[in-house]
């Protein structure tokens, strides 16, 4: 198999979510993988659906930023627009990205191993040691820099490219997710993804997603029902 190919992404600086916020999502094919990165000050999103009825999964526990980072993951059978619809306790300000992936496991898509950094003084998210003995996997990191917002875009560092990022609003963070396309096992690899252009407190969490066979996923499980005949003696 190849690593999981980035097919669309998005992202929305939110002032006021209200008690829920809806986002559509584009995917340009079938069976595709979607997963959707909220950063709060300070809580969770109380649940994630969407108008295709598809089931969503997380928040994944391990992620980590300056804030409270929730990660959830759906597969989403159909191509074409959707819209998810994200719960909150209260009305709040936040940020959401979301990214869609051809070729993912659909079922069990890992995002494992996991490896977190800060908060630090820095200007550049440095991850490791991390070790991965697939050759397949879609490696991806969320950084988040306080007082960054305003500044210019931070820098993809080698073999990351940028997936997608907001530099405005949040309480003057700036927030990008950087990716690459594993094409061999990693041992003992240090990586440095993203470097803003000033130094501040960092923080933020790097981890792999699974290749899958692309085909769909396994449908929710059925209730069973229990026929009795009765037959006249």
């Amino acid at each position: 198999m190849v690593a999981p190919i980035l097919d669309t992404s998005g992202h929305d600086d939110i002032p006021n979510s209200g008690l829920a916020y809806p986002e559509t999502v584009v995917t340009n094919g079938p069976n595709e993988l979607v997963v959707l990165v909220v950063q709060l000050n300070s809580t969770t999103p109380t649940g994630v659906s969407d108008s295709d009825g598809n089931v969503w999964h997380g928040p994944v526990p391990g992620f980590k930023t300056n804030g409270v980072l929730s990660v959830y993951w759906a597969a989403k059978p159909l191509a074409g627009t959707m819209t998810m619809t994200i719960a909150f306790p209260s009305d709040l300000h936040l940020k959401l990205f979301w990214f869609t992936l051809q070729g993912a496991d659909l079922s069990n898509p890992g995002f494992a191993p996991l490896t977190v950094i800060g908060p630090v003084q820095g200007a550049t998210l440095t991850f490791g040691p991390f070790t991965d003995p697939n050759s397949d996997d879609f490696i991806f990191a969320y950084g988040d820099e306080v007082m960054g917002a305003g500044l210019a875009p931070p820098t993809a560092n080698s073999p990351f490219a940028i997936l997608t990022g907001d530099n405005g609003g949040f309480y003057s963070h700036a927030d990008w997710l950087a990716y690459f396309r594993q094409t061999a096992p990693l041992s003992n690899q240090v990586f440095d993804p993203l470097t803003f252009p000033i130094s501040q407190q960092i923080a933020g969490s790097l981890a792999a997603i699974r290749a899958g066979t692309g085909g769909p996923p396994p449908p929710p499980p059925i209730p069973t029902k229990l026929t009795v005949t009765v037959t006249p003696v």
